[in-house]
């Protein structure tokens, strides 16, 4: 059904010029045919008024009046040039339709021309067994069979014409009021297309404006509702064929979490798929590999350095209205000098803290960490600021748009380079509602029996922040040593 709906909507444009050439064709047709007949009817009194012409010449000869104006040779002359004027207008109108009219309108001047020329003799009676005979009678008889004939074809002919021309003004009529109408249908249907289009328009933006996860699911059925609308129908086949073969090759699509893990993320509901994707975004495999690291590098305690770097921050920022705390496994240890993952967790503390503070519900920053394997993998979770979309697009290498950086985040990605460990960034959600952002930090883990002797780490839960310090690497390092 699709498909006839489908070829008929195809075959409008066909229908539209066949409509206006049918109108065009018909208007003229129904004019040249009120013209044939009123040509025919000019001839039909033509003739009339010629044989009217004769009648009186007879009628004024058979009552002997000699001194009438019907037998003058000025009336008869004029009667015969009335017969030429008909047989001329015939021969310019209906002459090509009414042939057989040609021979009887011929013999009928021959006939009026030899009539007149006996009116006009002073004796007209021919002498028949010595009696006088007179000879008009059987004449004019003659000319008013060949008027009765002529008229009779003219009469045929008109009757035809009438019929020919009811038909056309019923076609064109027709027309009149189907063009329109076909013409509002197509105008509707337009706006109709016009405005579905609007529709999906709006969708398409708002599902690109939305901060939410789109599945491919709703893409497609945008996209081919925008292309069936459109009746771009093989555009669409070719789309729904296309999609189901990456659906059949592809059966879900992989998410890396951000220390380099890959795992299937399954299709379904936008709030599955966000499930799924803050689910990898917690958890890491074993499998998670870093480049190799300098195996002469020291083991530091995270657990100690986080503690101390808190510690110097809430000595020295006070009253900012941010909390800041520590969760997440104890007994950490990472390969790196101390000086170094000191001051990755101060530049991401620091910027941790400075988004913080535009935060509109809970104004805090916490740290987690826990060991996977081979590695310790450090959040930093800021609620209040989060990064725009063009910038965590231009880190993951979706765009080629470079956004700018922080200072504290290009000094911290400085120092992790430093002992071959890894930072990325992200969003915080909550349901569909972005709360913050996070910045995971990936450093190579380190033993406990090679660490120095463990060191007591003070139990900080709760501080409160006042100040964010800026500076470049040396002069950080010398601020920190003076403080301590």
């Amino acid at each position: 059904m699709k498909e006839v709906v489908r070829k008929t909507k195809a075959l409008k444009p066909l229908v539209i010029l066949l409509m206006t050439a049918g109108l065009l064709a018909s208007t003229y047709s129904v004019y040249d045919s009120s013209e044939k007949l009123k040509r025919a009817s000019v001839l039909e009194g033509g003739i009339q008024t010629c044989f009217n012409r004769v009648n009186q010449s007879y009628t004024a000869k058979m009552l002997g009046d000699k001194y009438s104006p019907y037998i003058e040779a000025t009336f008869t002359n004029i009667t015969e040039e009335c017969v030429a004027d008909v047989i001329n207008a015939y021969e310019e109108t209906i002459g090509a339709d009414v042939e057989i009219l040609a021979k009887k309108l011929n013999t009928l001047a021959s006939d009026i021309h030899w009539f007149h020329g006996k009116i006009l003799k002073e004796d007209s009676a021919a002498i028949v067994g010595g009696v006088k005979v007179n000879e008009f009678g059987p004449r004019f008889q003659r000319i008013e069979k060949s008027k009765d004939s002529a008229l009779e074809n003219l009469t045929e002919y008109k009757k035809k014409v009438t019929e020919i021309l009811s038909s056309l003004k019923l076609a064109f009529y027709s027309l009149m009021i189907l063009f329109p109408l076909f013409l509002i249908w197509e105008y509707a249907e337009r706006r109709a297309v016009q405005r579905r289009n609007r529709e999906i328009e709006e969708e398409a933006l708002a599902e690109i404006s939305s901060e939410d996860f789109t599945t491919d699911s709703k893409v497609e059925d945008i996209i081919r509702t925008a292309l069936d609308q459109n009746e771009l129908i093989y555009c669409s086949k070719l789309f729904t064929r296309y999609s189901a073969d990456v659906s059949r090759k592809i059966q879900g699509i992989t998410l890396s979490d951000k220390a380099g893990r890959v795992e299937l993320l399954r299709k379904g509901s936008k709030e599955e798929v966000e499930a799924q994707i803050e689910r990898i975004w917690q958890e890491s495999s074993d499998e998670i590999t870093l480049p190799e690291i300098n195996s002469g590098l020291p083991i530091t305690s995270f657990d100690m350095i986080s503690s101390k770097v808190v510690d110097h921050l809430s000595n020295k920022l006070l009253a900012e209205g941010v909390r800041i705390e520590i969760d997440g496994e104890s007994d950490l240890y990472v390969k790196g000098n101390e000086e170094t993952i000191e001051q990755v967790l101060y530049q991401t503390l620091l910027y941790g803290i400075k988004t913080a503070q535009e935060g509109i519900a809970s104004k805090r920053v916490t740290v987690e960490g826990k060991k996977l394997g081979s590695i310790i993998v450090a959040n930093i979770n800021s609620y209040g600021q989060v990064f725009s979309s063009d910038f965590l697009a231009f880190e993951k290498g979706l765009s080629t748009t470079e956004v700018d950086k922080p200072l504290s985040l290009q000094i911290c990605e400085e120092f992790i380079a430093e002992i071959n460990g890894k930072i990325q960034y992200d969003n915080i959600y909550e349901g569909k509602n972005v709360v913050g952002s996070r910045i995971k930090i990936t450093m190579h883990a380190g033993e406990k029996e090679e660490s120095v002797e463990d060191t007591q780490k003070p139990a900080v839960s709760e501080v409160r922040l006042v100040n964010v310090t800026k500076g470049t690497k040396k002069e950080i390092l010398e601020q920190m040593k003076q403080s301590l």
